[in-house]
């Protein structure tokens, strides 16, 4: 008798077990995802201004936080459309709605160098109306900068001296 109670114990512990690590798992583990596009002009010449457009799409939206990493020998931060600090390569960016089912800013970057530069966007968190915590995949673009080419003049007249 004593074999089938501690049987059935080791049973009964187990089952808990696996339904405390369910009940903890589903905490964070399997959250909604949303898409997330980071969009503009990927060539461009120094002095140029580099506008992109980082977007959410997929649910009546309360807030994100992004953190927008950049190459800054290439790329020189100028402003944002929504609530952002930083610079050097880093910047932080909040963005709030009133539950529209997009979200998005624009982000402005001064091209200083010739190369080729990254930006990358990675989501830390974002939250539906109804305080729904969403995923979203880290997007990166690679943007070429150039140097201008000199303007050659079709006068020719002093080219026999």
């Amino acid at each position: 008798m004593k074999h089938i109670s501690n049987k059935y114990k080791k049973i009964t512990v187990l089952i808990l077990l696996v339904c405390c690590c369910f009940v903890i798992s589903t905490g964070e583990a399997f959250c909604d995802s949303i898409s997330v596009g980071l969009t503009g002009n990927n060539s461009c010449n120094i002095g140029d201004t580099v506008t992109l457009s980082l977007t959410y799409k997929g649910t009546q939206f309360g807030t994100a936080k992004a953190e927008i990493k950049y190459d800054p020998k290439v790329l020189q931060y100028e402003s944002c459309t929504a609530v952002a600090h930083g610079g050097n390569g880093v910047i932080s960016i909040s963005l709030t709605s009133g539950g529209s089912d997009t979200l998005s800013c624009m982000i402005k970057f001064k091209a200083i160098k010739a190369g080729n530069a990254y930006v990358e966007a990675h989501t830390i968190e974002a939250y539906g109306l109804d305080e729904t915590q969403y995923s979203a995949s880290t997007k990166k673009m690679n943007i070429s900068v150039k140097n201008p080419s000199p303007s050659v003049s079709s006068n020719a007249n002093l080219s026999r001296l």
